[in-house]
């Protein structure tokens, strides 16, 4: 064990080797941002919301009477808002982060899915659809950051609550909305239900519970066991190459994933593929509820996941494209 000084010279001496500047120690002054501004950052995180209930109300309400009930309960929403940032500011901050943290990349994945890009090219639209989700999971991101912005988050006295539930609940919830918005939605439930089950299924479940397990155990750098050694070597790699690293559930999963399946074109049967692209998403806005980290460094990182994944998911495309004339080409033959 160093003292402590011998410590802080050890620690200097590496800031300095790494090419940062060593200045004099001062008192941090407190940062502070005023109440309304809160208040139209909360407001956007409540339109965000709003938002996600009427494409879920749009399929089963011809009429538009649920539109004024909508209207009433975002001014009711609003209302709470503006009272929760007069009496307990903190609480109310970290609540609407947390909401901005699960609505807003959910309201990003179901506009772009839900788009029609004409007759585009696959590739080129897949691309374009993919960068229009992260741009709007980016400025959600910015807008969760803003709702932290305190000194207290900033040298993490306090810190943003909930990472494993903004995590999680958008893999549940975009598919479900996206669910209830086939025309045979009920009838695609109970088609599901009756049909038996296969082993493969059986064992395809087991692998994604699995998964889905060991990706929430990763979140929230609570569980450094759960990161292989192979893994820390790749991040190291990463850190002397692009100085800044990629989240591997970036650049390695989300990205690529959602991007195979903009590629092929939303159907409920790709339910899989969208549940683990939907993680690049939650993965990018969650960047940004680290506020103790420069907001300079997660665009990067956020840059740098975003063109490596795009290339990853390129690469599985053509790949899969090979193998599918590959099949065909095999069928062909036999007949």
């Amino acid at each position: 064990m160093l003292p402590a000084m011998d410590l802080i010279e050890f620690v200097r001496d590496g800031l300095i080797s790494e090419g940062l500047q060593i200045g004099n120690p001062k008192p941090l002054t407190k940062f502070t941002v005023p109440l309304p501004v809160f208040f139209l950052l909360g407001a956007g995180v409540i339109a965000a919301g709003g938002w996600l209930l009427a494409l879920f109300a749009e399929p089963f309400f011809a009429n538009r009477k649920w539109r004024l009930k909508l209207c009433i309960l975002l001014v009711l929403a609003l209302a709470a808002w503006a009272g929760g940032l007069i009496l307990m500011p903190v609480f109310a901050r970290k609540l609407f982060a947390l909401a901005g943290a699960i609505f807003i990349p959910s309201l990003g994945i179901v506009l772009v899915i839900k788009q029609r890009m004409g007759s585009m090219k696959a590739l080129p639209r897949a691309v374009i659809q993919l960068l229009a989700m992260s741009v709007f999971t980016v400025a959600g991101g910015m807008m969760v950051s803003a709702l932290l912005a305190d000194t207290a988050f900033m040298v993490k006295l306090d810190h943003f609550v909930g990472v494993k539930v903004a995590h999680v609940i958008p893999l549940a919830l975009v598919p479900f909305i996206l669910w209830l918005r086939e025309k045979d939605w009920f009838g695609l439930l109970s088609g599901t239900v009756k049909s038996s089950v296969r082993f493969w299924q059986l064992g395809v479940s087991f692998v994604l519970l699995a998964a889905l397990a060991l990706y929430i155990l990763r979140t929230g750098n609570d569980s450094p066991e759960a990161v292989f050694d192979l893994e820390l070597k790749a991040r190291q790699m990463l850190d002397s190459w692009l100085g800044v690293r990629p989240r591997t559930t970036e650049f390695l999963i989300g990205h690529p994933l959602m991007l195979v399946m903009l590629y092929y074109g939303y159907q409920f049967k790709m339910f899989p593929v969208l549940m683990i692209g939907i993680m690049g998403q939650v993965s990018l806005i969650n960047t940004y509820a680290h506020i103790h980290t420069p907001i300079m460094i997660s665009l990067q990182r956020s840059f740098h996941g975003l063109w490596i994944g795009m290339a990853i998911g390129i690469i599985m495309i053509l790949v899969i494209e090979l193998i599918r004339r590959w099949l065909r080409r095999s069928a062909s033959l036999k007949m």
